[in-house]
């Protein structure tokens, strides 16, 4: 199976900042400060999440219209892994994980919903990098 590149570049820039996300949430955690590369994977993941959750009409922005795609691809994996993590996503949750990613100097989230917001970005990050190589011959 072979992927396109338009495809492959959205995938390659999702799995990066996923993955910043994810280790961005543990520096926070940890006390630590985020560097300028961190905080606007933050502001694209919290465009990315507001179009993730299905519930959330408020955080549609046209600022990363590009994500469209890139959350129709996540969804299944982004309810599928907040189910395995026992993530109770209610309207309080996904608002203020939305603002933590959108603001994470003001960060709304406790360190246990920090630590479980990274692994459901870690989830999402395997499953885009996987399907990147996936597509080009190698699992």
């Amino acid at each position: 199976m072979f992927i396109n590149l338009q495809k492959t570049s959205e995938l390659i820039i999702a799995s990066s900042n996923l993955q910043t996300v994810a280790t961005g949430l543990q520096k926070i955690v940890d006390g630590n400060k985020l560097s300028d590369y961190e905080l606007e994977a933050f502001n694209w993941a919290g465009d990315l999440y507001g179009r993730l959750d299905w519930h959330s009409t408020l955080h549609r922005n046209n600022e990363h219209g590009e994500l469209e795609s890139l959350a129709s691809e996540l969804r299944d994996i982004f309810y599928k892994n907040l189910l395995q993590f026992a993530i109770l996503l209610d309207n309080d949750y996904s608002e203020r994980t939305y603002q933590t990613l959108k603001s994470p100097k003001d960060c709304k989230l406790s360190n246990e919903e920090s630590l479980q917001i990274k692994t459901l970005f870690e989830a999402m990050h395997d499953y885009a990098l996987g399907t990147l190589q996936a597509g080009h011959g190698r699992v």
